[in-house]
């Protein structure tokens, strides 16, 4: 009986765990286009942004519609989130994946709204949200220059959602 009461206390405290997106996935968002004929990487068309300041709180939000959702990004003391259907992502706190034996450098706090691609990543059953940074280390400094960042959100119905990252030099991964 006590075993049976010790399992409901804590039954709410475990989680199913979500599988990881497949490599390829990754490496799709990575490369701003399909890795291999199993997946559909679709750009989505950043338009009629809605820009939003709080100075209360000096946070910045920018969303989008898309697919009857909003998209978007928001931004507070230095910290960003990626905004999903009216749910937050905090991007600090993103899952780093290892890409063919690459791991992942560090994760970023935050990001540049306006240099960011937008696109829906499809693999098998499971559906992403995927934002990159087509320009690499555009405007992050010397040291980072040649870092390629990604984050895909898995949308798959039924499951959690959960934000994954990957940061590192492209070209060691296109060179295998």
């Amino acid at each position: 009986m006590k075993r049976l009461a010790f399992i409901l206390m804590i039954y709410p405290l475990v989680s199913v765990a979500q599988p990881l997106p497949e490599e390829p996935v990754m490496l799709s968002c990575l490369l701003a286009k399909s890795a291999n004929d199993d997946i559909r990487y679709k750009n989505i068309n950043v338009r009629n942004v809605r820009i939003r300041g709080d100075n209360s709180s000096n946070g910045m939000s920018y969303t989008f519609p898309y697919d009857g959702k909003n998209l978007g990004y928001f931004e507070k003391y230095g910290k960003g989130e990626v905004i999903y259907n009216e749910q937050s992502y905090t991007v600090e706190k993103s899952q780093p994946l290892t890409m063919i034996g690459a791991p992942s450098a560090r994760a970023l706090a935050k990001f540049d709204f306006s240099m960011a691609g937008w696109a829906e990543v499809d693999s098998a059953d499971r559906q992403y949200l995927c934002i990159n940074f087509p320009f690499g280390g555009a405007g992050l400094g010397n040291g980072d220059r040649d870092l390629t960042y990604a984050f895909v959100l898995s949308l798959t119905v039924g499951q959690q959602s959960v934000l994954y990252s990957w940061a590192g030099d492209i070209r060691k991964l296109t060179s295998k």
